[in-house]
This record gives structure tokens, C-alpha cells and sequence, in this order.
């Protein structure tokens, strides 16, 4: 009986597991169209996957494949964050501009076709506005453009 009822535990987590997998972002209108890139590797005798792929890959896939309508790179980094005298350890995801053409994820405010008009942009979740310049939104009525 025991065996058993390790076998549908197992059975259910598999199937969620896939079900997960295959609904992972399908809510953006061009799901069918969005593709992640992968990267075979080989180090120290040993083959695997990464999904890391060098920056300079996107522009390179952009010009050798006509297909390809856009690209979008995504680059997540640990900085710390200093806001006046306190510090954050958060992870940052640095996109490119072409990110809202490809994703629809919605703006509060702001252009979606130029969410960073000048090179020092950010686009921030409300809850992270809030985190960082809670200083400000107690003050006063602070109204972050792209929040």
C-alpha cells in the first residue's frame, strides 16, 4: 500500500510539474512566437545546458536570421542599491528597449514603445518604488512616472 501511494504522489507531482511547464507565460499574446535561448556548453569533460547566453548573441541572431522578428535580452544581476543611507541586495533584470514589444506586461505609466527615454531609466514595480523611496512617498505626494 505504501508503494502505492508513493507512486500517485510521484504520478500528481509529474503532472503538475508539466502542467506548469507547458503554461509557463502563455499569457502573452505572442507566446507561439516567444523563444528562449539556450546554450550547449562543454567544460571539464562535461556537456550541459545553460541558459546564460553572451550579450552580443542577440544582434548576432537578429542580422544572420530574416525570421527572427525581435530580439530581447534579459540580464539579471545582484548590485547593492543605495537609497540615501540604506542599502539593498535585490535582484535586478536589465532589458532591452524592446522588452514591452516582445512581453505584455503592463505599465502603470509611461511609453511601452520608449519605457527608458534616456540612459539612466528604470521601470519599477510599484511594491519596489515604494521599498526604495518610502522616504519620499511619506513626504510627499510622490507619483513615479514609470511605477
Amino acid at each position: 500500500m505504501l508503494g502505492l501511494a508513493i507512486g500517485v504522489s510521484c504520478c500528481v507531482l509529474i503532472m503538475l510539474f508539466v502542467r506548469s511547464e507547458f503554461s509557463y507565460d502563455k499569457f502573452h499574446s505572442k507566446a507561439d512566437r516567444i523563444y528562449r535561448v539556450w546554450q550547449q556548453e562543454k567544460s571539464e569533460g562535461q556537456e550541459f545546458i545553460n541558459t546564460v547566453t553572451p550579450l552580443s548573441a542577440a544582434p548576432v541572431i537578429q542580422s544572420s536570421y530574416p525570421e527572427v522578428e525581435a530580439t530581447c535580452r534579459v540580464f539579471a544581476t545582484n548590485p547593492i542599491i543605495k537609497v540615501d543611507d540604506r542599502s539593498f541586495t535585490d535582484v535586478v533584470r536589465m532589458v532591452d528597449s524592446t522588452f514591452f514589444n516582445v512581453f505584455d506586461f503592463e505599465l502603470l505609466e509611461g511609453d511601452k514603445a520608449m519605457p527608458f527615454p534616456t540612459t539612466n531609466s528604470v521601470v519599477l514595480t510599484q511594491e519596489t518604488a515604494k521599498k526604495y523611496f518610502v522616504h519620499v512617498f511619506h513626504r510627499t505626494q510622490f507619483h513615479c512616472p514609470l511605477c
